[in-house]
């Protein structure tokens, strides 16, 4: 299997880019590198490959890993569609580790308007968590999202606010009942460098008061077809209080097959 994901992203990598490709570096994704993201969608036609973005956390003496293989899609104009595998690696101190998926993860993602002078980039967003993997949830849960893009002079400004949809008395997940993030980036077009920030406040969904959390990161356009982003963040209310920290990259590319139909967004 890993010869055959190997071959799959150097045949990528040979393939015609799509133009979005060489400023996938200002399309801010959900934990790439924060968890706040913009409006924006993938050109129609537009694969992106999330290779392995690798999230650390440390609290309470409790370390977890967690990596999710992810490939987005254009699937439609302003549209685009998202499947990952979210693995886990959790230990206490003195115990053991164990590593496995906590589900399959499905996302939709569309862009409602083109921002201009007036009016702010809006997107809504669709997440469905399914059950699968040894740390599988009992149910399947799911979720809406409302993002806001502006840009200024100075830089972009983002709002998500997200509500859980599904069981609300699942103590196998740790979602959270609702969220908000609110961020802000600032773009380096010369060096095809983004420098973010954003606070977050979220509900959990089974007991607790409502978390505070912060967090920063930079992306950066390696290559026509890579980017690069960093992030470290802390939770600074709550009984989980602790620092993570996130690394990956992603590979864009588009299929000549469906490059024919053209890349309207």
């Amino acid at each position: 299997m890993l010869r055959t994901l190997l071959c799959a992203i150097a045949a990528a990598a040979t393939w015609p880019a799509v133009s979005a490709a060489q400023t996938d570096w200002y399309n801010t994704d959900r934990g790439r590198p924060l968890r706040t993201e913009d409006a924006h969608t993938l050109e129609r036609h537009a694969i992106e490959l999330q290779i392995a973005p690798l999230t650390f956390s440390r609290v309470n003496g409790r370390s977890t890993w967690e990596v999710e293989p992810e490939l987005a899609w254009g699937l439609l104009p302003r549209t685009q569609f998202e499947v990952g595998v979210p693995i886990v690696s959790r230990a206490t101190l003195g115990g053991d580790a164990l590593v496995a998926a906590r589900g399959v993860e499905l996302a939709l993602l569309h862009s409602l308007n083109a921002e201009t002078i007036w009016i702010p980039g809006l997107a809504v967003g669709m997440d469905m968590l399914v059950p699968a993997g040894g740390r599988r949830a009992d149910q399947s849960h799911g979720a809406a999202t409302m993002i806001m893009t502006r840009t200024s002079w100075w830089g972009r400004a983002h709002l998500n606010v997200t509500g859980h949809i599904g069981p609300k008395d699942d103590v196998s997940v740790d979602l959270p009942r609702w969220r908000t993030g609110l961020a802000v980036d600032r773009p380096f077009p010369l060096k095809s460098l983004l420098l973010a920030a954003e606070v977050v406040a979220e509900d959990p969904l089974v007991g607790g008061a409502t978390r505070w959390s912060a967090g920063t990161g930079v992306r950066w356009q390696l290559a026509p077809r890579l980017a690069f982003d960093v992030g470290i963040a802390r939770t600074m209310t709550g009984p989980e209080r602790g620092w993570s920290f996130t690394v990956g990259h992603a590979l864009a590319f588009a299929l000549p097959a469906l490059q024919m139909g053209g890349t309207t967004r």
